[in-house]
């Protein structure tokens, strides 16, 4: 018997079915194969002292030797295990597989070997163990057993699918994000979305391996660098490069993660040029509207300027009517009057209160309070102002009396003094 140390062609497991008589007692195969193991240096107090697995099966499928550890995981006493066939009794059934699987990954190595598969308890519970073994040759170069001391994997297994679960979740969301993600390690980069190589322009062969620093325009280089070395997390702006020399406005914001088990920077670029173009135009637009305001004023000042110099005009205007009336107009008046008889100076009269009014506001402010006066009615409204009554006023108009009542009640109307106690002599002399 010897420990197989490198692969041969002519390697071959032996067969039950071709074994000898003497050969097929388990009793003196076991405890032939147990002494090679003790003078290899595998005895029983040793192995029973692993804190792992140890097991040896037979070319048949047999179990040759366990340990303690082993025995206290299938619940299972000693002899209760050995001489029994390992795959019918202690792999579960969905990962059952015949002698010869079990044997190629220790055959093909050519020394020791690894492989992984299922053990079942007897209370049904069931691991994952990653076995590492030595074939042991018999007569002939044919396989007697194989001896390996086997190491529980279930946690580490269900770890690393978590964490390919994760990874592959994190890639889903990394390709389908709208911003462009890039991974990368000190500023090398590691990994880029669709997203980032259709910003740049590049492909991801051109990417992998380069410097993010070198993707930014030249006035923001030294600011990346900074929030590389310094480790900042918060968001800052840069100005990128592509890779036709164009430039793009982006929002960088990076954030810690760890990242095929080592810690790298998740960084993700956002385009905000249009942000930027929208900015600049509200601000162009708020100086273009406080210029326009600023003349807007100004434009009112003057204008302000010119009304009054307008109203002034027309004060001076009305001072030198009024004076003119006082100086030349009223002495003419006064003189007619002394020299007619009393059934004309009412017209006279009449003369000298239309000078008057024209020289004061009452027609205009008669006018702007009820617009829908006629001449005619104006004109009336002046002469009972005047104190003359209807009678006389018909006289001066040459029309009947009963006009001038009608006249006198749709002024009245149009005034709002309809149904109501006002005197319309008053009224007119107080407005």
């Amino acid at each position: 018997m010897r420990i197989m140390k490198r692969a041969k062609t002519n390697i071959s497991m032996k067969r039950p079915e071709e074994v000898s008589p003497g050969r097929r007692n388990i009793s003196t195969e076991v405890s032939r194969n147990l002494k090679f193991l003790q003078d290899a240096g595998f005895g029983q107090e040793f192995v029973d002292e692993l804190p792992i697995f140890f097991g040896a099966i037979d070319h048949a499928g047999q179990v040759l030797m366990v340990n303690r550890t082993l025995c206290e995981f299938l619940g299972c006493e000693p002899e209760e295990i050995i001489g029994k066939e390992h795959i019918a009794n202690f792999i579960p059934e969905f990962r059952q597989c015949s002698v010869d699987e079990i044997f190629a990954p220790f055959l093909d190595s050519g020394g020791p070997g690894r492989t992984e598969n299922y053990l079942l308890a007897r209370d049904g519970r069931r691991v994952l163990v990653e076995w590492h073994g030595q074939t042991v040759l018999g007569d002939g170069d044919e396989v007697d057993f194989v001896f390996a001391i086997g190491i529980d994997i279930t946690s580490r297994r269900m770890a690393e699918e978590a964490l390919k679960t994760s990874e592959e979740r994190l890639k889903s969301l990394f390709e389908a994000t709208f911003e462009g993600i890039v991974i990368h390690d000190g500023g090398r980069i590691l990994d880029i979305n669709a997203t980032f190589m259709k910003m740049f322009g590049y492909s991801r062969a051109e990417l992998l391996g380069r410097s993010i620093v070198d993707l930014a325009a030249p006035e923001s280089t030294a600011l990346m660098r900074e929030k590389i070395i310094s480790l900042d997390q918060q968001p800052y702006e840069v100005m990128g490069l592509r890779k036709d020399g164009s430039r793009i406005s982006l929002e960088i914001i990076a954030r810690y993660h760890i990242y095929r088990g080592r810690q790298v920077r998740v960084a993700a670029y956002r385009d905000i040029s249009e942000r930027k173009k929208a900015a600049e135009d509200l601000k162009e637009t708020h100086t273009r509207l406080v210029t326009e305001q600023l003349t807007l004023t100004r434009k009112n000042i003057a204008l302000k300027e010119i009304l009054n110099q307008i109203e002034n005009e027309k004060n001076q205007i009305k001072r030198r009517i009024q004076s003119n009336i006082n100086t030349v107009i009223n002495p003419l008046l006064n003189t007619l009057k002394s020299k007619l008889g009393p059934d004309k100076i009412e017209y006279v009269n009449l003369l000298e209160d239309a000078l008057n009014d024209i020289a004061s506001p009452f027609i205009s402010r008669l006018e702007k309070q009820r617009v829908g006066l006629t001449p005619r009615e104006l004109e009336i409204c002046n002469m009972i102002k005047s104190g003359m009554t209807s009678k006389q006023i018909a006289a001066a108009l040459d029309i009947s009396s009963l006009t001038v009542d009608k006249q006198r009640a749709h002024i009245r109307r149009k005034l709002g003094l309809a149904n109501k106690g006002v005197n319309l002599i008053s009224y007119l002399k107080s407005n």
